[in-house]
């Protein structure tokens, strides 16, 4: 949770006097700049036009952050296990769980679940020096703790040049955590497989309130599509499986999940490939 005032859980809050300019510049200072820095290399490559690591059943299951402020132990656990899945169990045969609740009460903000911010950085550096537990003891993954081998920024200042670095990721290595800005309407999104961005009409009409800027929360990116008229991000996120769909089973295929528009965009933008955005490795 990166927000500019505590709330607990995924419901609207009252409108802040905070920008969303405002916020993406004050987390640019927050990271040393990280915006104006280039940390992989700046060619261009040609992916293929879509890419959903859910199709390799190396993604795992939605989990559900309740009220508690901790998106962001959510957002890098799952893109640890997605990523660890798809370099050990190149089948989908297995599946790591690794626990949420060691990496936040272990290394969290102070303020635990009231807390206003935590940034990736600060999580995934715990789980490359410490490790994480595995909350099973499922046979062919012999160690008890799992630590990632390396943390590697994706951000640019060039915007196409970042997505670029994240489809890379995406394509070699595996999911990537990213800060949004997040608004009143993505709490109750309820679009399915429409692109969602800060008020799109998913009903088929504008919302008759417009959204207001919140603050900060943070996904696991699973894959995008370019294909479209909108290209977007496939996201994991952490509001349960029954968030943005029915959750009485069957579920369909983007329970938990949301197609969130790329930056650049003319209709809207969450800053979701602008802010901050972080891959993990394992050698």
């Amino acid at each position: 949770m990166i927000r500019p005032v505590a709330k607990n859980g995924p419901e609207p809050v009252p409108h802040v006097a905070v920008t969303r300019r405002h916020f993406v510049r004050t987390a640019a200072a927050l990271l040393g700049g990280a915006g104006a820095q280039a940390l992989l290399s700046t060619s261009v490559r040609a992916f293929d036009p879509k890419l959903d690591l859910r199709a390799g059943n190396w993604i795992t299951p939605v989990r559900n952050q309740n009220t508690c402020n901790w998106c962001t132990a959510f957002a890098a656990v799952a893109t640890i296990e997605g990523t660890y899945n798809k370099k050990y169990f190149t089948d989908g045969s297995k599946q790591l769980n690794l626990s949420e609740g060691q990496l936040f009460f272990a290394a969290g903000p102070k303020d635990k679940c009231e807390t206003t911010h935590w940034w990736p950085e600060e999580a995934l550096a715990y789980c490359a020096q410490v490790g994480l537990t595995r909350e099973d003891d499922e046979t062919g993954i012999p160690d008890r703790i799992i630590k990632i081998k390396s943390v590697s920024r994706l951000i640019h200042k060039d915007l196409k040049t970042t997505q670029n670095n994240m489809k890379k990721w995406l394509n070699d290595t595996g999911p990537v955590v990213a800060v949004m800005a997040e608004y009143s309407d993505f709490y109750q999104f309820k679009g399915g497989d429409t692109v969602y961005y800060p008020d799109v009409p998913y009903s088929g009409k504008p919302d008759p309130t417009p959204a207001w800027f919140v603050g900060g929360h943070v996904v696991s990116i699973v894959g995008y599509d370019d294909t479209v008229a909108k290209p977007y991000w496939i996201c994991k996120n952490s509001y349960g499986k029954g968030w943005n769909n029915n959750p009485n089973p069957p579920l369909p295929p983007m329970a938990g999940y949301v197609n969130i528009l790329q930056g650049g965009a003319a209709d809207g933008d969450c800053y979701i490939d602008s802010i901050d955005v972080w891959g993990v490795s394992f050698g």
